[in-house]
């Protein structure tokens, strides 16, 4: 017996109506699952910088906060005064405990003493991203750094290129608690060895406690050791204080001197051939890749476990273009 046309409608609409009703249970799911930042589209973001106040964390600022706005995310820049303050990270973190960010973008001032707080933002469902300086005991979503190692290698293999390996070489370290510097130390030191077996190196220890520590060992060790032929400086803070002793002892080109970052004393002690070169990061493209890596984690995209930002060796001041651009 044949069906009636009605039955056959009300069988067909009942079929036909099953696929928009699956598609709108599946749509509902997928928004269910999604953080309630994302629901109302921006998430919160906090950035903990080493400090504020220096022009590399100001750029560091600047790019997270463009990569906020591009991602429609609440992006809240909050760090030490000072770069050594490791109690002033810890009462950062402390306080985000109570505000719950969706996501910490962090410059570690230590290697191991911020792990725990970070750990228990991890467990209350907060992604933890690191930037700059590596840490231990924390798993990160990403971390986003220069290769401060291969940094530290090309260092040494440029001031072997000057010196050609003769008299002694000067390593003037930042401190025995940050992963950036102890990474490029290692890098240089290690190059050293391997390359100019034959070349003295003279550890200065840990000086970048101040401008004016760096500034007195520079100025006694150069004084106590005239073989020396080769400076590295570590540090922001040490390359100020070497620059001022070199001005001091006023040796020209006897010793060759490559400083890492650039602050307008860096960029004057150049111009005025007091060192042979300085080492610039990519402070604007960490703080940028640190907040929209951020954004995509939370977006539940894939996102790579290390990023490696560029490093560049400059001889000619002049010549350097806004990180931006």
């Amino acid at each position: 017996m044949m069906d009636s046309p009605r039955q056959s409608r009300a069988g067909s609409g009942v079929h036909a109506g099953g696929l928009p009703l699956l598609k709108l249970l599946l749509c509902c799911a997928f928004w269910l699952s999604l953080p309630l930042a994302a629901l109302a589209g921006e998430f919160r973001i906090l950035v903990v910088p080493k400090a504020e106040s220096t022009r590399y964390w100001q750029a560091v600022k600047q790019g997270a906060l463009d990569a906020g706005r591009e991602c429609g995310a609440e992006v809240v820049f909050r760090g030490a005064l000072l770069q050594e303050e490791v109690k002033a990270q810890q009462a950062i973190l402390a306080e985000a405990m109570q505000d719950r960010p969706d996501a910490i973008v962090i410059a570690p001032t230590h290697t191991t003493l911020l792990a725990d707080a970070l750990n228990e933002a991890r467990q209350r469902g907060t992604l933890v991203l690191g930037i700059d300086s590596s840490m231990e005991g924390v798993e990160l979503t990403s971390y986003i750094a220069t290769d401060n190692e291969a940094a530290g290698r090309e260092a040494a293999e440029y001031l072997l290129g000057l010196t050609h390996g003769n008299g002694a070489a000067l390593l003037l370290r930042h401190a025995d608690d940050n992963g950036s510097t102890l990474d490029r130390e290692r890098g240089f030191a290690e190059t050293l060895a391997a390359r100019a077996p034959g070349m003295k190196l003279i550890d200065a220890g840990f000086v970048g406690v101040s401008i004016g520590n760096a500034y007195h060992r520079t100025l006694t060790l150069l004084q106590e050791h005239p073989d020396v032929r080769a400076v590295f400086a570590s540090s922001e803070k040490i390359s100020i204080g070497c620059i001022q002793a070199l001005r001091e002892l006023n040796l020209g080109r006897r010793v060759r001197v490559l400083v890492f970052d650039e602050t307008p004393e860096v960029r004057e002690a150049l111009r005025d051939k007091l060192i042979d070169a300085f080492m610039i990061q990519q402070p604007y493209r960490m703080g940028y890749l640190g907040v929209s890596t951020a954004c995509d984690a939370l977006k539940g995209k894939p996102v790579p476990e290390r990023v490696v930002t560029r490093v560049k060796l400059v001889t000619d001041a002049g010549a350097l273009r806004p990180e931006t651009e």
